[in-house]
């Protein structure tokens, strides 16, 4: 294991699957990613390794980091899983593949540095959990990921709302204003015809 690599995992089935998630999000939270690419950064690994899985293959993940970047790189037994890589590219910044190795990454705050010693402790004590336990905590992500969609749906609203209300407020500002532009055409209107009477007058004097 190098300096900046932090946990190895084999994953051989769908125990390993889940613990291969859960490293993931684990590593994601320890390098102070946000929870939406905590959970991106979990599902990549989680498709990845199921496609992998599930084509009768095997695969050793190292979990690491580098100056700006959490990286975590998949090496298959076989060719790398269409679906799995096509789920990844999606979810992570980048997705490179050569013959067998995966590499992905994921942005991560570049001021923050972690204790990676500490990381390497708390990586090495999880352990797979069952599958209704890691089930749980996936639909826990989902209704996070739910309540803030709903939140923003509102603020949208809002700000539709107010945006609806400046619309009223220029179009009665706008109509207030022409009825004031016509007001003064008719006056200056008036004005010149008055100023046309006045030079005809003079002419006839």
């Amino acid at each position: 294991m190098t300096d900046d690599e932090f946990a190895h995992l084999h994953v051989r089935d769908l125990p390993g699957v889940f613990a291969a998630r859960r490293l993931g999000r684990e590593l994601a939270a320890g390098l102070a990613l946000e929870q939406q690419d905590q959970v991106r950064v979990a599902t990549a690994l989680s498709e990845i390794c199921r496609s992998t899985v599930t084509a009768g293959q095997t695969a050793v993940i190292a979990f690491g980091a580098d100056q700006a970047s959490l990286v975590v790189t998949v090496t298959v037994d076989g060719e790398p899983p269409k679906d799995g890589m096509v789920a990844a590219t999606r979810l992570m910044d980048t997705v490179q593949a050569r013959g067998k190795l995966i590499r992905m990454t994921k942005r991560r705050p570049p001021h923050i540095a972690p204790d990676k010693r500490v990381l390497r402790e708390q990586l090495a004590a999880l352990v797979p959990e069952s599958s209704l336990e890691e089930l749980r905590r996936q639909n826990q992500d989902l209704i996070a990921a739910l309540d803030d969609v709903t939140q923003q749906k509102e603020q949208l609203l809002l700000l539709n709302a107010e945006l609806q209300e400046t619309n009223r407020g220029v179009m009665a500002l706008y109509s207030e204003l022409s009825e004031e532009l016509e007001q003064t055409n008719r006056g200056v209107v008036a004005l010149y015809r008055e100023l046309d009477e006045k030079s005809d007058q003079l002419r006839a004097a």
